[in-house]
């Protein structure tokens, strides 16, 4: 029996080239014309083609399945075994082992069928090998038709009802896992994280350029690893939410936010934004001041209440009572009414706000002061008597019957950075922490330098974090503009639930790519149609806070304190409504405005 290495030879002899004769008859045979030449070969194909014709004349058509390579490549299977396209364009297929000499032919694409070689394999076959590759190309197929299916349900859907043969072929989980990240890799390549990229849509732009109300956001639990978030640029159209840009930042640091905002602004050029709403993240503040600093800036009153919310519950003011205590319902009730309270200060007028927040102080119950010196310290801002009193000064009845003194154009000397206070017997005292008066009794004559105030008028020293006018959204309220990102968030709930987790980048441009279709059509259909339609009870609660608005008397204290207690009222729906995920317990979603 013939060894395989002199099988090899007896198949490569027929289609070698003639050995070039080395005798002295060499020059001569150089010298033949080309046309006996192209005889000649035309000749050695011709008797080619009649040794395959013989050989094919004593085969039988056959049946095969179609099978696939790892590069996508057309294969065959017949019986256990696997056979390779040996060309492209070519129809003849050799076994996968390159040295078995088995070969096959295919004659017919549709039905695949054909014939085979005149020479059989001399290994084993594999005859579950077809099914296990099978069930892998259903999975690829899966993976490119659902790409945000989690790999171990893949797995599960794949390995359904097969054999433990099978089950055995189609590899480890590791493996399966590596098959499945190199078939989503293929949707974007390879990518250099730090190579900046950007995908333009000129209709999505070209939306943003119509509208400029602008919405600004980020998100974290979307961000595909190693980026630490996704910063989202929206536009309301008629009141709806339109998503226009979308980034990828690593942090967030004020330097990120600024250069994708300065590449937003030279692709809308001329057309800028009148109007930015935002959270309240320091960088994202700090880059839009830089890059549209005429535009005008305000706070998503929802991120406010979230913020405010996640601070009163990790300071535990919720749960200073004890359930033994008789008192409880009434104080729980005048802790909930505080907190409603403080919340409505984003819906009073601008000038009126901190008058606001001082009969807030004055009413709040015990327990609560530290939460509102956090609070007057983010928002409101704290003057020197705040400064010098700390928690003291936001207690019950703080600043009752007391009044200040500010300077106003004199000569006479005058050290401002105390604090002055006038005592209810009419005796002018400077300083916090002197028993008697460090000064006499000042005629009305002599008081033309001196200003008597109220502690909400006195001067600011220490600015807050967020100005009032950054968080009001009074001017909001009686336009009938949006005051919260809602819409925002909305957006990026629809666009989570498409994704798992901190996805893969792959699965995250495929979502990125089917978005873009659905926030052109929510463009298009509110420009000419207007279909947006809000739920009654939402509409009903912004009239009933207009109203309030406009018939309260904010001038008195009587009127603001009304005014303050029915806005809690309708907002207490928005109030039950509030909570605090677990990865901003964690601190992964936590803005500055947390004061942390």
């Amino acid at each position: 029996m013939p060894t395989v290495r002199e099988i090899l030879e007896s198949l490569q002899k027929p289609i070698k080239r003639p050995r070039i004769p080395t005798n002295e008859d060499s020059v001569l045979n150089a010298e033949r014309t080309d046309a006996e030449q192209q005889m000649e070969d035309t000749s050695t194909r011709n008797d080619l083609d009649v040794a395959a014709s013989d050989d094919e004349e004593n085969c039988e058509p056959v049946q095969f399945q179609r099978g696939e390579t790892i590069r996508g490549a057309l294969c065959l299977w017949h019986q256990g075994f696997r056979f390779l396209k040996i060309r492209k364009d070519g129809s003849w297929f050799r076994c996968e082992q390159r040295n078995c000499p088995a070969t096959a032919k295919l004659e017919d694409n549709n039905l695949m069928t054909g014939i085979l070689g005149p020479k059989e394999h001399h290994h084993g076959c594999a005859p579950s090998r077809f099914d296990a590759e099978t069930k892998r190309n259903q999975m690829k197929r899966l993976i490119k038709e659902k790409p945000k299916t989690k790999p171990c349900q893949l797995r599960a859907q794949i390995r359904t009802d097969i054999d433990d043969e099978v089950f055995e072929l189609l590899g480890t989980n590791e493996a399966l896992d590596q098959m499945t990240n190199r078939t989503k890799n293929k949707f974007v390549g390879g990518v250099n994280c730090a190579d900046p990229r950007t995908y333009k849509f000129r209709q999505l732009l070209s939306v943003l350029k119509q509208n400029r109300r602008w919405s600004l956001d980020g998100t974290f639990r979307s961000a595909p690893k190693p980026w630490m978030q996704v910063f989202v640029i929206g536009c309301y159209v008629n009141n709806r939410m339109v998503v226009a840009a979308q980034a990828l930042l690593p942090g967030k640091a004020s330097k990120y936010y600024t250069e994708v905002l300065q590449q937003l602004k030279r692709a809308v050029e001329p057309i800028l934004p009148i109007k930015v709403m935002s959270d309240f993240e320091i960088g994202m503040l700090k880059a839009m001041r830089h890059v549209f600093p005429s535009c005008e800036r305000s706070g998503c009153s929802f991120h406010m209440a979230q913020a405010v919310f996640r601070k009163a519950r990790s300071m535990g003011i919720f749960n200073l009572l004890n359930e033994d205590d008789d008192e409880v319902p009434v104080q729980r009730k005048s802790v909930h009414k505080t907190f409603r309270s403080v919340l409505s200060l984003a819906l009073i007028p601008l000038d009126y706000v901190r008058h606001a927040f001082s009969i807030i102080v004055n009413a709040a119950p015990l327990g609560v002061q530290g939460w509102l010196t956090y609070f007057g310290k983010t928002y409101i801002g704290t003057t020197q008597f705040e400064i010098d009193r700390g928690a003291e000064a936001f207690g019950p009845n703080s600043d009752v019957g007391r009044f200040f003194l500010r300077r106003t154009q004199s000569t006479t000397p005058f050290s401002v950075s105390q604090a002055s206070t006038i005592t209810s017997n009419g005796r002018i005292r400077f300083g916090l922490h002197s028993p008697q008066p460090s000064t006499p009794t000042i005629p009305l004559s002599e008081e033309s330098s001196l200003q008597l105030i109220r502690r909400w008028e006195q001067d600011i020293v220490c600015p807050p974090r967020f100005p009032i006018s950054f968080w009001n959204v009074f001017t909001r309220a009686q336009m009938a503009i949006e005051r919260t990102n809602n819409g925002m968030e909305a957006a990026h709930g629809q666009f989570a639930r498409e994704l798992n987790h901190h996805p893969s980048l792959s699965d995250f441009i495929a979502a990125f790519t089917k978005d873009i279709n659905k926030q052109l059509d929510i463009g298009r259909a509110e420009q000419l149609q207007k279909s947006t339609k809000r739920r009654q009870r939402y509409v009903i609660k912004e009239k009933n806070v207009v109203r309030i608005l406009d018939e309260a008397d904010f001038e008195s204290e009587e009127g603001l304190t009304n005014a303050l207690y029915l806005i809690g009222l309708v907002m207490q729906g928005f109030v039950e409504g509030l909570h605090v995920r677990g990865n901003q317990e964690s601190g992964e979603e936590t803005d500055d405005a947390d004061g942390n």
